[in-house]
């Protein structure tokens, strides 16, 4: 079975819907995903064989056959295959009505027969040349979620609220990373003060806002010395934000132990 991989244009009729579909697709052998700020879409990620393994809040959990991997956006972690096979099928998705909808927690559930989970994901993607995928995309997701929701675990009322405040930050971040970001700005945005800005953003990342963003900068960094190998690592240090290269090359050794060029060779 050969990998397949869905990416529809997100366009601004689609977003207005409540739910839509950002990535769509299979991969017949998972093997090692690690994101330190998470994702800007909900994901689910279903075992079809094998195992894998994902570490979620600190804590490393299986992912036997049948199983769902949820994970809500802007949550940090990292899956890889346990064994020799590990075939899923994942798909990435927003809206304004997920949520409401989709309030949950990081977590692995097993989705008993009766849900038909793979009949309904098949479906879905099998609509993926149709000229109104937005549409029926749409509907044929809510089913799917409808159909799993009561398998996924509430995400505490408090942490629903946290993540709605700092929504608007996590995005400024994400699409800002390489330009000077003042705390002012992002309480702005946020509508916060800066003082509980802060409050917040530590209490739901683990981080404060400069933390956070210096990882942001650092994952960014770690991909360009990989895939533009051609980049100086000057270049590169200018791109992801960092005012001098000395900066740089501190913060890139307290959080990866080596150099941007002794990580760039082992990679």
């Amino acid at each position: 079975m050969e990998a397949t991989a869905f990416y529809p244009v997100q366009t601004k009729r689609e977003k207005e819907l409540p739910f839509y579909i950002t990535s769509i697709g299979t991969t017949p052998k998972e093997e090692r995903i690690y994101r330190p700020m998470g994702s800007d879409s909900y994901q689910i990620l279903y075992t079809k064989k094998g195992s894998g393994i994902a570490k979620l809040y600190n804590e490393y959990v299986t992912l036997p056959e049948k199983s769902l991997l949820i994970l809500p956006p802007n949550i940090q972690h990292f899956y890889e295959i346990n064994g020799n096979e590990w075939e899923t099928c994942w798909i990435t998705f927003n809206g304004w009505g997920v949520e409401r909808f989709f309030c949950v927690d990081a977590s692995v559930v097993l989705v008993p027969d009766e849900v038909a989970f793979l009949d309904k994901f098949n479906s879905l993607i099998s609509l993926r040349m149709n000229p109104q995928w937005e549409y029926r995309s749409s509907v044929e997701l809510y089913s799917l979620l409808l159909a799993c929701k009561e398998l996924f675990p509430e995400e505490s009322g408090s942490d629903y609220k946290k993540r709605k405040q700092l929504k608007e930050s996590f995005i400024y971040i994400q699409n800002h990373y390489m330009d000077v970001i003042e705390l002012e700005c992002l309480a702005k945005i946020s509508g916060m003060t800066r003082e509980h800005l802060c409050r917040v953003f530590k209490q739901y990342t683990g981080m404060r806002p400069f933390e956070y963003i210096a990882k942001i900068r650092i994952q960014k960094a770690k991909e360009l010395l990989v895939l533009n190998r051609e980049m100086s690592v000057a270049e590169i240090a200018k791109k992801t934000g960092f005012q001098s290269n000395s900066y740089f090359s501190l913060v890139f050794r307290k959080y990866q132990g080596c150099t941007a060029e002794e990580y760039r060779k082992r990679e």
